[in-house]
């Protein structure tokens, strides 16, 4: 039996978003007080997680390729992939900070992490498996 992109993709985000809600739980009951090997698990089940969602994207989205373009084509994707990923990563912090005013605390700061972290990756696994549905 194999399972094409989609199935993975999907599998990938559902493992990613576990994990991510179980670190974004722990952060908010525990705090600063969170164990390294909960924190390890956690990150490594994240990991887990795109490990299968990168080369099925990738792959995807360079499946239907000519091989002469082959080269322009991993270049701008990569380069879109860059660009997207800063353009989120600022603004998910400009709305961090401004949540959190000039002076949080640390305890401030561990539960709005856990809340944007599990919020991000909800949406972006509920657009990816409706997406892989679609291709189902």
């Amino acid at each position: 039996m194999t399972f094409g992109p989609a199935t993975a993709i999907v599998c990938g985000f559902a493992i990613t978003g576990a994990a991510t809600a179980v670190l974004a739980g722990l952060l908010t009951l525990q705090g600063r007080q969170v164990s390294v090997g909960w924190l390890v698990t956690g990150l490594g089940l994240v990991g887990l997680g795109n490990t299968f969602i990168l080369p099925s994207y990738l792959g995807a989205a360079l499946s239907d390729v000519r091989p002469h373009q082959a080269g322009a084509a991993s270049g701008t994707l990569n380069t879109i992939q860059q660009l997207a990923g800063s353009a989120g990563l600022a603004a998910i912090g400009a709305v961090f900070f401004a949540a959190r005013g000039p002076h949080p605390t640390h305890g401030e700061y561990a539960r709005t992490q856990g809340r944007g972290k599990i919020t991000v990756r909800i949406d972006q696994t509920t657009l990816l498996v409706w997406s892989g549905l679609e291709k189902c």
